[in-house]
């Protein structure tokens, strides 16, 4: 009777184990496609055939949903790119925690008064907290475009990056030299660390028509809840001058921009052979 008690016991047990295990079993039949949806907040790089630094751009959205337990819907849009979509993507888990999409679809891109439809394929790896590590888009448009979105925080370069309109207010050995109001200035990144910065057409001192001034070697750090740009020392080469003539600007530049766009940037500029240089402080904020 003690025997029968005790294999009735263990019996019990063992039932109670394969239940557990069962129960663990159904928790980890999580459909793959669960681990990569979501609205995720990204920033892009764009590249094609005939460049060589990306465009830029940030606070963007790649738009993921559920198709079936291994396939998704990925869906993505830039006002200068295009519509992607891609249905149908198939997700795999990875053997190091991540996960990898795959699958062709559609670009929709309108260029000078047309828009056309391409075919892209996309590839992406998501990592193991659901964060997309990279999203790729491959299409055959001039030579090879790629659209590449990252789910991180965006390199300082790529946050300023934009066209800007403000005032630009010179003074000559501290005197006032005019200002200028509504200018241009446009910003593109050189690398993840470093802009340009062009200075559109502008007046100075009344009589000398100076053509667009485009800086490059500008370092962005980010500083205080926004972003520094430094150069201690350009040269730019070939400037308009009175639509006649060209001269070299030499100087150099350092401001800040804050995270709302604001601009406050003095350059510091000697147009040609200038015996002094004119201090030109622009004051603009990222244009809508």
């Amino acid at each position: 009777m003690k025997l029968h008690h005790s294999l009735l016991a263990l019996a019990a047990i063992m039932l109670s184990l394969s239940f557990a295990a069962c129960s663990d079993d159904d928790d980890d039949e999580t459909p793959v496609a669960d681990y990569v949806v979501g609205e995720h907040t990204v920033y892009t790089e764009v590249m094609f055939t005939y460049i060589t630094t990306p465009y830029t751009y940030v606070g963007e959205t790649v738009s993921i949903t559920k198709a079936s337990a291994t396939t998704v819907d990925v869906s993505y849009s830039n006002d200068t790119w295009g519509d992607y979509v891609v249905e149908g993507a198939t997700v795999t888990a990875n053997s190091n925690g991540t996960y990898s999409i795959a699958g062709t679809g559609t670009a929709t891109m309108t260029a000078h008064g047309a828009t056309n439809d391409y075919e892209c394929a996309l590839e992406a790896t998501v990592g193991s907290d659901g964060t997309i590590s990279q999203l790729t888009f491959t299409m055959a448009v001039m030579g090879t475009t790629t659209v590449t979105c990252y789910e991180a925080d965006a390199p300082a370069a790529y946050e300023v990056v934009g066209d800007y309109t403000g005032a630009l207010a010179m003074t000559v050995m501290g005197s006032d030299a005019g200002t200028v109001e509504d200018l241009g200035l446009s910003v593109a990144a050189e690398d993840e660390e470093s802009v340009s910065a062009t200075i559109g057409a502008f007046t100075a001192m009344g009589t000398m028509a100076i053509g667009e001034i485009e800086i490059s070697g500008i370092g962005v750090a980010a500083s205080d809840g926004g972003y520094t740009l430094t150069n201690e020392d350009f040269t730019v080469e070939g400037v308009s001058l009175n639509e006649s003539s060209t001269i070299t600007v030499t100087g150099s530049l350092s401001g800040t921009i804050d995270a709302s766009g604001n601009a406050d940037i003095t350059f510091t500029l000697t147009f040609g052979s200038m015996p002094m240089p004119v201090v030109a402080v622009y004051t603009g904020a990222l244009s809508e």
